[in-house]
């Protein structure tokens, strides 16, 4: 071992820039345990992207640092793979592996991830059938392919030609093949060295030092200086100069350093070889010729994995993989060994320990070791052995936690032993308890500071040792374990302890203690170590992490650091850094940049848990850490930064957690690290990523950091892990891209990438999205289309509607023209008919005069007739012609007409037959309306017919209809006639005399029968009307109801009376005519001058001034006139109290229907259409005034009937129920007088005399003894009071007087008056 020591430490020497092999190995075994196909490995190579290919007897294995791929014949998806003895390995381009099997050749493309056989044949039709032994390239880029018993071949890559060599010299069997740095081309076998000769094209052997010698080599390797290094089967190592052909062979078994069956040669630096053997593995120095054989073998980390090695291979990285015939693979990591490790072993002598509590360094150089757990050890550095010391087992027994040289002395801080003071030369030790003044005898710290005084730290305080009286002094009972004392520049004094934090003791003022607790920044109250650097920071390690002092504000600060463990055991003080012992791991932290660099077991540590306070830097600057394993030592300056950038691949996908395989039409039709993009679809919701970086140093350190472009904000550093999973990502381009650093943080930003590509479903896709746009645009075109031809419509309608309603404001203004036309023409039409009725009721007129009397009557006639049908034109324009139906005999209402138009169609020459209806024959209709109908069919075939014209009527009974036909032979009509016909206005071609609104009539009447008309027509034939209508209308029993309604008399009022009576008094009551037209002023006044006293007005303003003027009895006015109408008078004379009882006669030529309900809501009790019959008004005011009398004389006579009988309006009902209510109240009353009832009902007395006189025809006097009178007789009938009781209640003073005047009154005494209603009561 000591040897192996000194070949080592010369070694990196002379190799100051190389990259050397570790004082102290530490493997890493790779076997059939952990993924590897098989423990018997052929074969080790490294592509150019760092994946690590190893070939054994079963299968290929390809290896990436986090897991092995597996590549073997009974693989489905390599059906072309026929091979599982993987013996050599080429890789001749980056896409393409050569593999060397025991059935020949395969090639594998990595980028399809397919295997191929070499079906090659020379052109002798040979091909490769035999064991493959050795497969390389040579500079020109043609593959060598050694073979078992075949020879050797050559594949020219250009000419695609398959050439085969012969070797007999070897029986064609040929072991490895070398390619020079002159392209020469070497091969080995079971007997001689050949080397092909480039002039014949054929392999000679190749004669050593001028002789040729039989050798059998497996291993050939060219090295830097250009020699040839041959490893024999049992002749050693050869080391050829081609120049001179001179060999030199060493390890051929003299001085006992042989081996034997060399299988392969590795140059590890340039004076550095490894050599696999069937012995082991050989470390030769070429230059020393010093050698070493590592015969250390089994599972531990020190040992190879087992004793027979075959390929080694040296990675990029400078780690050293070195296969074996049945333990697999051993990995040697670059400078892994920088850290030499000590723990308990039985090969190293003096010193068992696991524990390591404490470190102390002597004057010598010597370092001295406490254990909790096997007392005191002492290490020499320089030989790199444990000594011997007096004393030693004296201690073995003891849990030692502190250490302190004075002098030449060693004290010992034990754990109940109190203090050991160890004289190493002597071996005597001196022992100091609580009976020297300990303060108790387990002591963790020991501290001599600058002055030489002895301080000591145990479970629960301080103490200072006095040398000269040797004992100890309690300086401070601090009821925490002192773990630690130091002294800075200041002579300052700073305690740690394990649950109090911190204390500072300052011995130069006035001894003051200051603690530093929480309150001071601490996060935590243990503390573990201290360190006082150069500059005279204070460092604390604390179970809860590192704090650094602040002076100015005299507390401690946390200083942030990149690890996952807080606990900080020990701190030491490097070149611009600190060395921290954690547990977990040790880091080297530099603060000025933050920077952490962790180091681990796969390091060389020997633990990742250190102890607290277990740490010492020597004075020529190596590192002793303590662990729970035992320790290490390393010098920080020559600690070796893995610099290589690792280099970055995707390794494989999973959707759903199942392994995608390469498949040609597949998600993965080419390896994923070889790809471009990757096409998912929507429907892959889970997708993982499984990456690695190519460096083998230390992978568990190697850390990673992937995004995902377009949907990750950042990159996501993730550590260690290497693999990454999304769910449900949207349908998109992303680039998934990752990047990751080697064991020593050296990262390879640019990394790699992959774009991915999410599908969206069919109806997402470009092609649907494109045709939804196209759909959308077509929809908005459509709705563009259909709001641009609505707008139009409407613009359109608007113009129709505009027009239709100018056309019907035309239509309006002209029948308002012809209406008020009408109104104006009733007017004269009226003053005609009137005095001409007059004047012919005169029997004193002659004959001739008669007759021209009769023809101005009959015209006058005529133009009413026209004028009428304009107005029901207007009507039924308006919808405001209203039938009333009633039973009628059909034949009857026909007969009248066709009697009445026979003579005019006889003295016209036309023939005129008439079909009638049976006369018992009834159907629901109006009569004066259906008898315009006819006339004006009638009249309408008058004009057109040239000489017949019939009228047939016909019945329905199936439909309950009956029809007219009314047909004439005249010229005719065309369809467009046809169409207008029944338009207003409208008039045949043959202007015939006419309005043209008379069919407009009979359509209307018709309708309003909810019955049909039809026209037929042909030219030169004639025209036919046919009026269908039908026998019963639902509505008849309510018409006729409304028929029949009239004003109702009370049912005991006589309605004969003497109509004279009225004129019998000899003064005339008032009339007053209203009217701007003054020949109607005339006419009426010079009528009804016999019979009233007439007054005049022209207009409603004028005859209100005269209504206070007159007491008129009676109001005939004119409608439509000048400032005031009759409407606006008829309220204003209803509304006034003096004047509302007055009768009221409305005149106007309007005859609609609302114009009647106008007139009667206004108050008005009669209306009277113009022109009218003189006859016709004295019946109309005849009727209204005996209506009047015969509602006052029933008042008057009759007990039972209410006042409000005599009320003609709501205005007189309102002051009479007043005037009844105020008399009944004051009935007893002496003051109730006209005087009283004028005050109370605000009127005057006068008003009061007229206005009563008018509505009852009685006097005040006589109203208020009427009304005393009727409360007697409501009283009597109660049949509670008697009769003379009764006539005191009413007012009355005298019973006698009472029964008079009641006789009077009712026609009976009051006694009858109550026998003849018990009678009733019978």
């Amino acid at each position: 071992m000591k040897s192996f020591y000194c070949l080592i430490i010369s070694l990196s020497i002379h190799l100051c820039g190389y990259a050397i092999l570790p004082t102290q190995f530490h493997f890493r075994h790779y076997n059939i345990e952990n993924g590897v196909s098989s423990n018997n490995i052929s074969t080790l190579f490294q592509d150019q992207k760092g994946y690590i290919w190893i070939g054994t007897e079963n299968g290929l294995n390809r290896f990436d640092g986090n897991q092995f791929t597996l590549y073997q014949k009974n693989n489905p998806l390599y059906s072309n793979f026929h091979a599982n003895s993987i013996n050599t390995i080429c890789e001749t381009t980056d896409k393409e592996l050569w593999l060397g099997t025991d059935n020949g050749v395969f090639i594998y493309n990595q980028v399809k991830d397919t295997f191929t056989p070499f079906v090659k044949q020379t052109n002798d039709k040979t091909s490769i059938t035999s064991w493959i032994t050795h497969i390389i390239q040579d500079k020109a880029g043609n593959i060598w392919i050694a073979t078992h018993k075949q020879g050797i071949f050559l594949f020219n890559t250009q000419t695609d030609k398959l050439t085969q060599f012969e070797i007999p010299q070897n029986d064609n069997i040929v072991t490895r093949i070398l390619n020079d740095e002159q392209n020469n081309i070497w091969l080995s076998g079971p007997y001689q060295l050949c080397k092909l000769n480039k002039v014949n094209n054929t392999f000679e052997t190749y004669a050593i030092e001028e002789k040729t010698e039989s050798i059998y080599s497996m291993a050939l390797w060219e090295d830097s200086s250009n020699h040839i290094w041959i490893g024999t089967w049992d002749k050693g190592l050869w080391k050829l100069d081609p120049r001179t052909k001179q060999v030199e062979k060493y390890l051929t078994g003299e001085k006992g350093k042989g081996i034997l069956h060399i299988h392969s040669i590795l140059e590890y630096s340039p004076e550095l070889l490894l050599i696999g053997s069937d012995d082991g593995l050989t470390i030769f120095n070429p230059v020393t010729h010093e050698s070493f054989l590592y015969d250390n073998y089994g599972d531990s980390e020190k040992s190879l994995s087992d004793k027979f090695i075959y390929p080694i291979l040296k990675d990029r990285e400078g780690g050293v993989w070195i296969g074996t015939y049945y333990n697999g693979i051993s990995y040697l990591p670059p400078y892994c060994g920088q850290f030499n490790g000590y723990s308990e072993s039985s090969d190293i002598p003096y010193f068992n320990s696991r524990i390591i509590s404490r470190f102390c360094e002597d004057e010598n150089g010597n370092i001295w070791i406490a254990s909790d757990d096997s007392g005191l050890s002492c290490f020499n550095p320089s030989t790199m052995q444990f000594i011997d010391f007096n004393g030693r087992e004296k201690l073995n027994k003891h849990n030692l936690h502190a250490l302190c040289i004075v002098g030449k002395d060693l004290w010992i801080g034990t754990y109940g032993d109190g203090i050991q003071v160890l004289n190493a030369q002597t071996g005597k030790i001196k022992n100091y308890n609580t009976t020297n003044g300990l303060d108790e005898n387990s002591i963790y710290s020991i501290f001599k500071d600058s002055q030489g005084q002895i301080w000591t730290g145990s479970m629960n305080g301080i103490c200072q040792y006095d040398a000269q009286k040797q004992r100890f002094t309690l300086i401070k009972y601090l009821e925490a374990l002192v773990i630690e004392i130091a002294e800075d520049a200041k002579g300052n004094f700073w305690i740690a302890t394990q649950g109090k934090g911190l204390f500072r003791y300052s011995p130069q003022k006035n001894k003051e203690w200051e603690k530093y607790g929480l309150e001071k920044g601490f996060n935590s109250l243990t503390v573990n170590h201290l360190c006082i650097n150069k500059d005279n920071e204070i460092w604390v390690a604390t179970s809860e992490g590192l704090y650094l002092y602040n002076p100015l504000k005299d507390v401690f600060t946390y200083q942030p650091l990149r690890h996952p463990n807080k606990c900080i055991n020990a701190i030491l003080e490097g070149e611009d850094c600190l060395w921290l012992t954690t547990a977990k791991g040790l880091v080297k932290y530099t603060p000025a940049t933050q920077e952490t660099q962790i180091f681990t077991k796969s390091d060389g540590l020997q633990s990742e848990a250190f102890i607290m306070a277990s740490a010492l830097k020597t004075r020529n600057g190596e590192f002793y850490i303590g662990s729970i394993n035992g320790f290490n030592t390393f010098y920080p300056h020559q600690l070796k930064l893995n610099t290589q950038k690792p280099n970055v691949v995707l390794t494989s996908l999973e959707i759903f957690n199942q392994k995608i395989d390469t498949q040609k039409d597949g998600t993965l039709p080419e390896a994923i690290d070889h790809l471009k993009e990757i096409h998912l679809s929507y429907k892959d919701n889970v997708i993982t990523l499984n990456y690695a970086a190519l460096s083998y140093c230390t992978p568990q350190k190697n850390q990673y950091a992937y995004m995902l472009e377009g949907f990750d904000k950042g990159w996501n550093y993730v550590g260690s892990q290497h693999s990454t999973t999304y769910t449900n990502l949207p349908a998109g381009t992303y680039t998934f891209r990752v990047k990751a650093s080697n064991n020593d943080n050296i990262w390879n930003e640019e990394g790699t990438s992959i774009r991915i590509i999410v599908h969206p479903p069919f109806y997402l896709s470009l092609p649907f999205k494109i045709g939804y746009v196209l759909l959308f645009l077509l929809a908005l075109g459509l709705l563009l289309r259909y709001v641009i031809r609505r707008s139009e419509k409407k613009h359109a309608k608007a113009i129709d509607e505009l027009n239709s309603k100018k056309e019907i404001e035309i239509h309006e203004a002209k029948i308002n023209f012809f209406t008020m036309i009408a109104h104006e023409i009733r007017t004269p039409v009226s003053l005609i008919i009137g005095p001409l009725e007059k004047i012919m009721q005169s029997t004193h007129i002659p004959t001739n005069e008669r007759q021209e009397l009769e023809i101005i009557d009959r015209n006058s006639q005529r133009l009413l007739y026209l004028v009428n049908q304009l107005l029901d034109f207007r009507k039924v324009e308006q919808k405001e012609i209203r039938m009333k139906f009633s039973s009628q005999s059909i034949k009857e209402l026909m007969q009248a007409v066709c009697e009445r138009f026979s003579p005019t169609l006889q003295q016209n020459g036309v023939s005129f037959s008439v079909t009638y209806p049976d006369e018992h024959f009834h159907a629901d209709v109006d009569k004066e309306a259906l008898t315009k109908v006819l006339s004006n069919l009638l009249t309408n075939a008058n004009k057109y017919t040239q000489s017949r014209i019939e009228v047939r009527f016909q019945e329905h009974p199936e439909k309950q209809t009956f029809s007219i036909e009314v047909k004439d032979n005249g010229k005719g009509m065309n369809e467009e006639e046809l169409k207008k016909i029944f338009k207003p206005f409208y008039q045949a071609s043959e202007n015939k005399p006419g309005t043209g609104i008379g069919l407009s009539i009979v359509k209307g009447i018709v309708e309003a029968h909810h019955g049909q008309i039809k026209v037929t027509s042909q030219q030169g034939h004639g025209s036919s009307f046919m009026i269908t209508l039908p026998q019963k209308q639902e509505n008849l029993s309510a018409e006729e109801e409304e028929n029949q309604a009239g004003n109702p008399l009370p049912e005991d009022i006589i309605p004969e009376q003497n109509a004279t009576a009225s004129m019998s008094q000899k003064v005339l009551p008032i009339m007053l005519i209203v009217d701007d037209n003054e020949d109607m002023l005339h006419f009426l006044s010079s009528h009804f001058q016999t019979s009233y006293t007439i007054v005049t007005a022209v207009d409603g303003v004028d005859a209100l001034h005269k209504l206070k003027e007159q007491e008129v009895a009676l109001i005939i006015s004119d409608w439509m006139m000048p400032n005031m109408n009759g409407i606006d008078l008829c309220k204003a004379v209803r509304n006034n109290q003096l004047t509302s009882h007055i009768p009221f006669i409305l005149l106007t030529a309007k005859t609609d229907t609302e114009a009647k309900i106008t007139s009667m809501n206004c108050g008005a009790d009669a209306y009277i259409e113009k022109p009218f019959s003189l006859q016709y008004l004295e019946a109309c005011i005849k009727n209204l005034l005996e209506l009047r009398l015969q509602l006052r004389q029933k008042f008057s006579q009759m007990p039972t009937v209410s006042i409000n009988s005599i009320a003609a309006n709501q205005s007189d009902k309102v002051f009479l129920e007043k005037m009844n209510h105020l008399i009944e109240e004051n009935l007893n009353n002496e003051e109730l007088s006209v005087d009283f009832l004028a005050e109370k009902l605000c009127i005057s007395r006068s008003g009061l005399f007229v206005k009563i006189k008018g509505l009852a025809n009685t006097t005040p006097n006589e109203m208020i003894q009427i009304i005393r009178l009727k409360k007697a007789a409501s009283l009597l009938l109660e049949n509670q009071y008697r009769i003379n009781e009764v006539s005191y209640m009413v007012g009355f003073n005298n019973p006698s007087y009472f029964s008079k005047c009641f006789q009077k009154q009712f026609g009976m005494k009051p006694g009858e008056y109550i026998a003849s209603h018990a009678h009733k009561a019978e």
